[in-house]
């Protein structure tokens, strides 16, 4: 059975799937012109008295349509009729509706951006095919209410005594401030005013993050990269400036080549 089949077949004998999921998927994501006549229907049902329609209930309110033909109203009554009982497993429907759902988004989507790419759509600027495509990526769907206080409280407790993952500034006080450090996958701001050495402490991190084995991506918007580099030079090989600039070509080789260190890519 089609996924489409299944969900149709679920939003109609399901109320708890029904309203997890019925608000979420939306009319474009059917191909099957009939199937989304149901949909539609079937989300309106939903939308007005908070629980799934009855077959019969569809098919009366087919048949009041004026704006359906015989044969589009045969086939929706083919398929309503079709639609039997519940998918038991109610965990694995939910996820291969969510899948189902992106991947119609995705397709629907790129379709979309093509159609403005080739200047089928005129209305719409090609600026905007970033944004459509994001928004597709994005389908999401959402079950959880938030954090439940009594519910939660040993996932909790769990959260407050985690070890955290730290990456060591190596400078004390700075260490001391951040517990150890800054945490992988958050943004840490540094301030400070004109000339009082913020870029002398980043080219320190940044030597001291590559001596840990990590890689770095320095963007300097403000100095050359290879003045960027020269200060982070004479970080690892311990060596003062103006030593650096009269260190033998072999010296200098031998020393870069001695370090064990992560990747660093610095860009102007």
């Amino acid at each position: 059975m089609r996924t489409e089949q299944l969900i149709l077949e679920n939003l109609l004998h399901n109320g708890d799937y029904s309203s997890v999921i019925g608000i979420f998927l939306k009319p474009e994501y059917f191909k099957d012109a009939n199937e989304k006549i149901i949909f539609m229907e079937i989300q309106e049902h939903i939308a007005e008295y908070n629980k799934p329609p009855t077959v019969e209930s569809l098919l009366v309110k087919l048949t009041n349509r004026n704006d359906l033909n015989e044969l589009t109203l045969k086939n929706c009554e083919e398929l309503l009729r079709s639609y039997k009982k519940k998918t038991d497993d109610e965990e694995w429907l939910i996820e291969e509706s969510e899948k189902w759902a992106k991947d119609q988004a995705v397709y629907n989507g790129i379709v979309e951006s093509i159609s403005i790419l080739e200047g089928k759509d005129k209305k719409t600027s090609k600026d905007a095919i970033p944004e459509i495509l994001t928004q597709a990526l994005a389908v999401s769907l959402d079950q959880s209410v938030g954090h439940s206080y009594m519910e939660d409280g040993e996932s909790r407790w769990e959260f407050y005594h985690k070890k955290e993952s730290k990456i060591p500034f190596n400078m004390v006080m700075l260490d001391k401030i951040t517990g150890g450090g800054i945490s992988p996958k958050t943004l840490t701001v540094l301030l400070g005013g004109t000339g009082v050495g913020k870029t002398l402490v980043k080219t320190h991190f940044a030597s001291q993050y590559l001596k840990q084995g990590l890689n770095v991506l320095y963007i300097t918007m403000e100095m050359a990269e290879e003045k960027i580099a020269e200060r982070i030079d004479a970080n690892l090989m311990d060596i003062d400036l103006d030593q650096l600039h009269i260190l033998p070509k072999d010296s200098f080789q031998k020393k870069l080549n001695k370090l064990k260190i992560g990747r660093l890519v610095i860009k102007e």
